[in-house]
């Protein structure tokens, strides 16, 4: 008898949280619950198995699709060792095409994604579309800090009343948009990938919230390191611009790699220079092994900035 597919979905996870765990075997196992899945969507008997693990299952296999990805960008840059690097690649692409394949025949829109629904309250719900990690990176889904964010926002903890405002990473769009329904004057909605931007756009149409957004491009270089910003013509949205004046600044889980706590602070800088009483905004999730170090790193940075830091009480 075939192993249920909620013990196959547990031990997957378990393999992908483990560092040390070989890569095939991650493969191998994946390969079965994909199989498996398969089976249940196919089968009106074993329909009732995906039913009760549908959740986990599309869970599961958001992760699968960020941890193909990253394996897969590091095979094509040699930081793999293997036998054969061709074939791994060609392994490793077959299955995110599969889990495509298999979230959009879910989904009934083949290709377009999944649209969650937020509900804050009876009065504050959102329809917010989310990408797979191979459109959007690491702004393809609602983080646990910008859902908090959000959370902390719609109860009154944050302010946003009147407030013109700056996002940065605003991924889904999730923060800006509770913002502009809590009665935010305007948010200038900021991310650097074309995909990311053109579903933060769909997100706000999705919500009626466009009119008092503006979707900017904006890559951290530009201000803190003074790399050059590419033509109008080479972006898909206008370049943030530099000098423009903001009361709030808000960033929801923008600390996930150590060059964050370089590029960061100064962009706050910049923008806390133009209106001293500005105020900034950050949350993200407690994370473990390195991400702490990521953080802990981010925090020492941002106290060196020339501000008064309060902790507000959550």
């Amino acid at each position: 008898m075939d192993e249920p597919l909620s013990n196959l979905l547990g031990q997957l996870q378990t393999l992908q949280l483990n560092p040390t765990s070989p890569l095939h075997d991650t493969l191998n196992l994946l390969d079965r619950v994909l199989s498996r899945i398969s089976q249940c969507q196919t089968n009106t008997f074993l329909s009732v198995e995906l039913d009760e693990s549908q959740a986990e299952a599309e869970k599961t296999l958001k992760q699968c699709t960020q941890f193909l990805s990253k394996t897969l960008k590091s095979v094509l840059k040699g930081e793999i060792e293997c036998d054969d690097p061709d074939s791994l690649t060609d392994r490793l692409s077959l299955s995110l095409s599969r889990i495509g394949r298999m979230s959009g025949d879910a989904e009934g829109e083949k290709g377009e994604g999944a649209t969650i629904r937020w509900v804050f309250d009876s009065d504050l719900q959102l329809s917010v579309k989310e990408l797979s990690f191979q459109e959007a990176e690491f702004g393809w889904q609602t983080w646990s800090g910008g859902a908090l964010f959000a959370h902390l926002i719609s109860v009154g903890k944050i302010k946003v009343d009147k407030e013109r405002i700056l996002e940065l990473g605003c991924g889904t769009g999730i923060v800006g948009m509770v913002a502009i329904k809590q009665g935010a004057k305007e948010v200038i909605m900021t991310d650097y990938l074309p995909p990311i931007l053109k579903n933060t756009e769909h997100n706000l149409n999705l919500n009626d919230c466009q009119s008092r957004a503006t979707i900017k491009t904006l890559d951290w270089t530009w201000i803190a390191e003074n790399a050059p910003v590419p033509p109008p013509s080479e972006l898909a949205y206008p370049a943030l611009d530099s000098t423009d004046k903001f009361d709030v600044i808000f960033g929801a889980d923008v600390c996930y790699d150590p060059i964050h706590g370089k590029l960061v602070p100064p962009v706050c800088a910049q923008f806390l220079s133009l209106n001293p009483n500005a105020k900034v905004y950050f949350v993200t999730g407690l994370r473990q092994d390195k991400f702490s170090r990521d953080i802990s790193y981010f925090e020492d940075q941002c106290w060196n900035l020339d501000s008064n830091w309060i902790h507000p009480t959550i």
